[in-house]
């Protein structure tokens, strides 16, 4: 058949107007998917900062909340301190009951009490080398149950007799996470440095202090210093000892707590496994709830 030229513009017309309208719908989709979008973001971002601030302020509260309702209502028991076999103790929020103070300290909070080697049930005075360590050592690390000393070998247990033990790194790395920390000068006009460490539970909280204590190494003297800012601080021993990389080689230490005011900016809490086990330090002991 052929065509004449009316036929040939009369196609090329309608095969323009497919094309047109093709790209008019294709406009339209892209706007609605655009205008989609946009209602989403309106949706789920704050229009501006001071919104944005807010909102993320809001959320923070409430999870503290939360948090410190979850610490009330499973933690804590509420109780004032307590005595057991003979020594004063409190809910702090964690999982355990705290002593007021250091074994060796005649319940005074104030006095650093005893030094201990790791694993001795003695406090050792004078000079006291690895080498002293290694003849009157008791504790066979090779064949230590869970990584923590036994009974027998816990100068807690030993001199303060019942249940109650040197805390594990596990038990006082809880301190830094349900309790409030506060760093003094001078503890109720006592003259003395150290640590006031509160529960976070708004009813009935509890507290207790630990003073600046230092480490005895191979010799009758105290090295007050601690952590890596050489501050005046806190060192106590745990019941934990585990392997460690130094090195090229594999070794077993000691775990210790370490608490010390970072120059007023804040403190300083850690457990730090670098503690040779003939060095002496103070313990707080610990008692099941």
């Amino acid at each position: 058949m052929k065509l004449d030229k009316l036929d040939i513009i009369a196609m090329l017309l309608i095969i323009i107007s497919d094309i047109y309208v093709y790209y008019i719908r294709t406009a339209e989709d892209d706007n609605a998917v655009t205008e989609v979008i946009d209602e989403k973001s309106e949706d789920e971002i704050p229009v501006s900062r001071e919104e944005y601030e807010t909102a993320t302020a809001e959320a923070d509260i409430a999870e503290e909340e939360e948090v410190e309702e979850e610490i009330d209502k499973d933690l804590c028991t509420h109780a004032d301190p307590v005595k057991r076999n003979g020594h004063m103790c409190v809910d702090l929020g964690t999982s355990v009951l705290w002593a007021t103070c250091n074994l060796g300290a005649n319940g005074d909070c104030t006095k650093e009490g005893d030094h201990f080697s790791f694993g001795e049930t003695s406090p050792r005075e004078g000079d006291y080398s690895s080498i002293e360590y290694r003849k009157n050592r008791r504790v066979d690390y090779d064949t230590l149950p869970n990584n923590r000393l036994m009974p027998q070998d816990d100068a807690a247990r030993a001199l303060w007799g019942g249940k109650w033990r040197t805390p594990t790194r596990k038990e006082v790395d809880e301190l830094e996470r349900n309790c409030n920390l506060k760093w003094t000068k001078n503890y109720k006009k006592s003259g003395v440095e150290g640590c006031i460490i509160s529960c976070k539970c708004k009813k009935n909280p509890q507290s207790i202090f630990i003073p600046v204590s230092g480490i005895k190494r191979n010799d009758s003297t105290l090295d007050y210093e601690s952590g890596i800012m050489n501050q005046k601080g806190i060192n106590l021993w745990t019941s934990t000892v585990e392997f460690y990389e130094h090195g090229s080689s594999t070794r077993k230490s000691n775990w210790q707590l370490m608490i010390y005011d970072n120059k007023g900016k804040d403190i300083y809490i850690n457990t730090l496994c670098s503690c040779m086990n003939f060095e002496r330090m103070a313990i707080r002991p610990v008692i099941s709830k």
